[in-house]
C-alpha cells in the first residue's frame, strides 16, 4: 500500500483541498448529489407526510464516514400541497427534530450537510405513480407546472397559481429553511431544474403567464429571487443558500445552455445564491437526467463546462455523470472547470471513494458498471449493502471468532462477493473458476456496445481476493473429488446460468419445434464467438438480454427481427435506457414485433404467429434464430456433494436465475452469516 503524508495532500491534491462556500468551509471538494432516496417513515404528526426512516442516518454518515466533505440531502419537500406526498419533508412540527440526529451523524465525520427543499405542482384529485392519494384542496398548479407523475404524458399547462398561492409557496420556504437550521444543516439548496417548481417558473416551455411572474426572463426568475430571499431569512446569514440549476432543458421551446448562461449570470448578479450546484436535464428527458450505460462517463460536462463559464466567481458544483474516478474529480477541479465533483450512482457502489482516494488506495475503489440495477428497483449491483448500512454497512462487518475452510465454487459475481467478504472475516477461502479467468457472465455482458466497463467489475475482485490471500484455480472444473480434496467446512455453489436452448418461456412451456436445428443459436454462442449470420436473423425476447442480442448481430450485419410476446418490444429495459436503445436499434435497421412469437423452426424458415388473433405468417430464408428465454441454473454438483460436506450452500443465479444485484447480495449475506 502505498505510504503518503495525508496533511500535505499528495494524493489529489486539489480535491482534498477545502472550499469556502458562502459562509460554510467545505473540507474537500467532493459532494453526494441530492436525490431520494425513499427511506421514509410516517410523521404522525403530519398524516400521509414523512420524516426519515431509522436506516437514513446510517445510510448518508456511511458516506460521511467514507470521506465525502458535503452531502446533499434531496427530495425534501417544502408544503402539504406537493406533487409528491411519498418524499422526505421538513415542514411539520416534528421534522426538525426528527432530522437532528440523521444531520449529527453526517457531521461527526466532519462532513457538512446541506438540504434541498423543493416543491412540485399538484392538480386535484390525481394519483400519483407511487399511489399516493392527492388532496382536493391542493395547490393548483402554475401553467407549465408538471401535472401528473415522472413518466407519464400528463406534463401539460392547465391553470395558473394566483399570487396567493405564490406567496403561500414562498413562505413555506422560508419555514422550511428555518427548520433547517433548528436541525442543524449547513446549508439549504433550492432545486431549480428537473422540471419542478422553481424551474417552471423561469422556463418558457412551462410557463405561460402574463403577469410579474411571466414574459420576461427577469419577471420569470421573479419568483427563484424570491424564494431565494425566504431561504436566508429562514436559515440565517451564517448558513449556505444555493440552488440546483439546469444547464440544458433540452426541450423544444425550452432553455438550452446560451439561455442558462443567461439566468446563471442573472442570479449570480442577485447576491443570492453561495454557490451553484449544476444538472441536466428534465422529466421529459429521463433518458438523459439518469444516464444510462449507453452514455460514457462524465457526459454531461460539456454543458455544465459552458454554464460555469458564465458564473464569475461563486462555487459551482457538477455532476459530470456516472462519476466514480477521483482521479477524473481531480483533473475537472485542478482545471478549474468545476469547484466540486458530485455523483451518486457511484457513492452508491463506493460509500469510501474519498477515504481510499486519500490514503493512496483508488485502486481499491468499487467501479459504478452503470447496469442500473439501483434505477430499475434491484439495488447496486456491486454493493449490496447500500441501503442497509443500518445493519450491513462498512463498520458492521465483524471478524469471525471460528474461521472456516471455504472453497467457492463459481468465480461469477456471486461467489466472488462471498469470497470477498468471507476472506474479508477471517475465513480460509479457495475459489474454483473452470474459465481462464474470473467474472463469469461479465464477460459475455462485456460485448454488448456501451457495457464494456462491466469488466471493471471482474477486474476489481479479482484485486481485492488478491489482496486478501484468496487462493483462486483459474481453468479448473470443479468435481466432486476435487472439492473434497479440500477439506471443506462448507462448499459454496455458484456456477450460475445459462440460457435454455429450446426457447421454451413462461408463456409456452414446450419446445419449440425445429429449435435443435444447426441455424438456432444459445446467447451465450453469439456472445463468446464472432458469429455474424447476413440475412434475416430472428431474436426471440423473454427477458432484457434479447435487446442487447439484437444490437450485437445487427452491428456484425445482420437483418434483425425482434419478437417479444409482449405488447412492447424491449422487456426488462430500465425506462432511461429504452429511448436510446430504441434509437440504437432505429440506426442499425432492426425491426421490433411486438406481440409475436415463432410456433415452428422449419429448413431455414420460422412460422411466426400474433399471439393476440393467432394469425401466421412465415418468415423463409432465415439465417439464424436467436432465442433469449428463459434460464436455468448450472449446478450439477449440489446432488454429488449433498450429505458429504459439512455445510452447502447455493447462492446466485445457481439456486435460480434473477438479476446480478440478488446475486451479489446472494453472496454478501451467506458470507455475514457463516
Amino acid at each position: 500500500m502505498t505510504t503518503i503524508d495525508v496533511a500535505t495532500n499528495q494524493h489529489f491534491p486539489h480535491v482534498f483541498s477545502p472550499l469556502q462556500v458562502g459562509p460554510v468551509t467545505v473540507p474537500n471538494r467532493l459532494y453526494y448529489t441530492p436525490h431520494g432516496a425513499g427511506y421514509v417513515a410516517p410523521d404522525p404528526t403530519a398524516p400521509g407526510f414523512n420524516l426519515p426512516a431509522p436506516n437514513t442516518a446510517d445510510y448518508f454518515a456511511e458516506r460521511a464516514r467514507g470521506g465525502i466533505g458535503l452531502i446533499i440531502q434531496g427530495g425534501t419537500i417544502v408544503h402539504p400541497t406537493s406533487e409528491y406526498p411519498h418524499l422526505w419533508q421538513l415542514f411539520s412540527e416534528a421534522s426538525a427534530e426528527a432530522w437532528r440526529p440523521v444531520v449529527e451523524a453526517v457531521q461527526a465525520h466532519g462532513t457538512k450537510m446541506f438540504v434541498q427543499l423543493m416543491h412540485a405542482g399538484n392538480h386535484g384529485d390525481h394519483e400519483g405513480m407511487h399511489g399516493g392519494p392527492m388532496s382536493s384542496t391542493s395547490l393548483p398548479p402554475v401553467e407549465g407546472v408538471m401535472l401528473g407523475a415522472p413518466y407519464t404524458p400528463l406534463l401539460v399547462p392547465v391553470k395558473a397559481m394566483s399570487t396567493d398561492d405564490i406567496a403561500m409557496v414562498v413562505a413555506a420556504f422560508e419555514h422550511n429553511a428555518r427548520n433547517a437550521r433548528i436541525a442543524g444543516y449547513d446549508g439549504v439548496e433550492l432545486h431549480a431544474s428537473h422540471s419542478y417548481l422553481a424551474e417552471q417558473f423561469y422556463s418558457p416551455f412551462y410557463n405561460k403567464r402574463t403577469d410579474a411572474y411571466g414574459g420576461s426572463l427577469e419577471n420569470r426568475l421573479r419568483f427563484t429571487f424570491e424564494v431565494l430571499e425566504a431561504m436566508r431569512r429562514g436559515i440565517g446569514d451564517d448558513r449556505a443558500v444555493g440552488l440546483r440549476l439546469m444547464c440544458d432543458e433540452m426541450l423544444p421551446g425550452g432553455l438550452g445552455t446560451d439561455e442558462m448562461c443567461e439566468v446563471a449570470s442573472l442570479i449570480e448578479a442577485s447576491g443570492l445564491a453561495d454557490f451553484f450546484d449544476l444538472d441536466i436535464g428534465t422529466y421529459h428527458s429521463m433518458d438523459v437526467m439518469i444516464a444510462p450505460y449507453q452514455l460514457p462517463d462524465h457526459w454531461e460536462m460539456e454543458a455544465i463546462t459552458k454554464v460555469r463559464n458564465a458564473i464569475s466567481a461563486t462555487p459551482v458544483f457538477g455532476c459530470p455523470g456516472r462519476f466514480h474516478d477521483p482521479a477524473k474529480a481531480e483533473a475537472l477541479v485542478s482545471a478549474g472547470t468545476i469547484d466540486m465533483v458530485g455523483g451518486t450512482r457511484g457513492f452508491f457502489a463506493e460509500p469510501e471513494i474519498g477515504r481510499k482516494a486519500r490514503e493512496g488506495r483508488a485502486h481499491e475503489i468499487r467501479p459504478c458498471i452503470g447496469l442500473q440495477g439501483c434505477s430499475g428497483g434491484g439495488g447496486c449491483v456491486m454493493n449490496p449493502t447500500n441501503g442497509v448500512e443500518i445493519t450491513f454497512g462498512v463498520t458492521k462487518l465483524t471478524p469471525t471468532t471460528a474461521p472456516k475452510r471455504v472453497v467457492v465454487v463459481g468465480g461469477g459475481p456471486a461467489g466472488l462477493e462471498m469470497a470477498r467478504v468471507a476472506a474479508m472475516r477471517g475465513h480460509d477461502v479457495v475459489v474454483m473458476e473452470a474459465a481462464g479467468r474470473l467474472g463469469g457472465a461479465l464477460h459475455l455482458m462485456k460485448v454488448i456496445p456501451g457495457r464494456e466497463q462491466v469488466a471493471d467489475a471482474a477486474d476489481w475482485w479479482a484485486g481485492r481476493l488478491d489482496d486478501l490471500g484468496v487462493k483462486v484455480h483459474l481453468g479448473t472444473t470443479a468435481t466432486a473429488e476435487l472439492v473434497l480434496g479440500e477439506r471443506p467446512d462448507v462448499v459454496v455453489i455458484a456456477t450460475g446460468a445459462a440460457f435454455d436452448p429450446t426457447g421454451a418461456t413462461g408463456f409456452v412451456t414446450d419446445p419449440i419445434p425445429g429449435w435443435d436445428r444447426d441455424f438456432v443459436y444459445a446467447p451465450e454462442v453469439v456472445l463468446t464467438t464472432d458469429l455474424a449470420p447476413h440475412g434475416t436473423v430472428l431474436v426471440l425476447e423473454e427477458e432484457v438480454h434479447a435487446s442487447y442480442l439484437a444490437e450485437v448481430l445487427a452491428t456484425r450485419g445482420a437483418d434483425v427481427e425482434l419478437l417479444s410476446r409482449h405488447p412492447m418490444v424491449g422487456q426488462g429495459l430500465v425506462g432511461n435506457q429504452r429511448p436510446h436503445q430504441l434509437r440504437r436499434f432505429a440506426a442499425l435497421g432492426v425491426t421490433l414485433t411486438p406481440n409475436s412469437w415463432v410456433r415452428e423452426i422449419g429448413d431455414h424458415t420460422a412460422t411466426v404467429y400474433d399471439v393476440l388473433t393467432g394469425d401466421t405468417r412465415v418468415v423463409t430464408e432465415v439465417a439464424a434464430v436467436v432465442p433469449v428465454t428463459r434460464r436455468t441454473s448450472r449446478n450439477d454438483l449440489v446432488a454429488a456433494l449433498t450429505g458429504t460436506v459439512p455445510a452447502l450452500h447455493v447462492i446466485g443465479d445457481a439456486s435460480h436465475p434473477r438479476r446480478m444485484s440478488d446475486a451479489t447480495r446472494d453472496g454478501h449475506r451467506l458470507a455475514w452469516d457463516l
